[in-house]
């Protein structure tokens, strides 16, 4: 009976509240997975086909949001409209800042570490966190735990420790979010989710992740290519071949053009604070030590998105009308 249950009426019932749900929201994401520009509309679910019959081509899409992006100043240095060190100035961040050195970085490279990133009490409460809710879910069965935190104490913690980060990288403030403490689980010599370790971009115009590991990182760490994150002839051919075919189906050591890049492995101490622009190339090293890794990923697609990018551009037009 449950199986009957299950199939005829409970998966219809989700299948038609995840459609109306995305109906209802359609301006927001405009058929993509989220808010932000997507690489491509191949990976979209199932359930929304139509997307990829209508949507523009990939070389379209991306002259499109290249041409919008490069206009926003925070992503600037980026496409070398301006220089990291003209940017980091007209905000306020000089070379007396704390972390001035790690915003250069982030600019020049693409990414950068920040150890010792909580205080001690914080980190203490991060790490009790993990304990109660995340350890006792990883088991036989359990191979990647995915927890919302619930306290809002430790939600408005987090935030309070990133939010400086966030309003330089995107020059404005971001809202509280609801995170989620994650772990994976490697053992037997095995290492899941293949898929994660392939080279790949997340989008093609920048964007960017915060990882915050509270223990040190001995397996599975995240690597990225320095300078695979600048807008340049380079990137924007790798960005049309990312665009254009299901990642699955490209082999990323023929296909994709690494050459001046420099790879970075992050085998990080614990409370340490990982940076990167994630529109560069970035993996987890297939590596099948057994250990557990844990972590807390911050992103931005629902929070920074297509119309902070879209307002800005039309602001900058009018500006520069009125200004010829």
């Amino acid at each position: 009976m449950k199986p009957i249950v299950r199939k005829y009426i409970l998966r219809p019932g989700l299948y038609i509240q995840k459609f109306l749900m995305r109906l209802i929201t359609y301006p927001l994401h405009l058929g993509s997975a989220d808010y932000y520009p997507p690489i491509g509309y191949f990976s979209l679910p199932m359930p929304y086909p139509l997307v990829r019959r209508i949507s523009f081509s990939a070389s379209t899409r991306l002259k499109y949001w290249t041409a919008i992006a490069k206009t926003y100043k925070p992503f600037q240095p980026f496409y070398k409209v301006q220089t990291k060190e003209s940017y980091l100035n007209s905000v306020g961040i000089t070379k007396e800042s704390n972390y001035y050195v790690n915003f250069c970085e982030l600019y020049e490279d693409g990414c950068t570490v920040i150890d010792n990133f909580l205080g001690e009490d914080d980190h203490f409460l991060v790490k009790k966190a993990f304990e109660s809710n995340v350890d006792a879910k990883l088991g036989s069965n359990s191979i990647m735990v995915g927890v919302p935190v619930k306290e809002d104490k430790l939600n408005a913690l987090l935030h309070k420790n990133i939010s400086i980060f966030e309003k330089i990288i995107f020059g404005k403030y971001i809202r509280q979010q609801k995170y989620i403490l994650s772990a994976l689980l490697v053992k037997n010599g095995r290492s899941p989710f293949k898929e994660s370790q392939k080279w790949h971009t997340d989008r093609f115009i920048p964007c960017f992740k915060m990882f915050y590991y509270p223990d040190p990182v001995e397996t599975n760490p995240l690597e990225y290519y320095e300078g695979s994150h600048l807008v340049d002839e380079q990137y924007l051919k790798n960005a049309l071949l990312g665009a254009s075919k299901d990642v699955s189906n490209i082999n990323t050591d023929e296909d994709y053009d690494f050459s001046n890049y420099h790879k970075r492995t992050f085998y990080v101490k614990g409370n340490s604070l990982v940076i990167a622009a994630t529109n560069g190339f970035h993996r987890r090293l297939a590596e099948d030590k057994d250990g557990i890794r844990k972590f807390i990923t911050f992103h931005y697609y629902f929070a920074f998105t297509r119309f902070d990018l879209l307002k800005n551009y039309i602001f900058y037009k009018f500006q520069k009308n009125n200004q010829g």
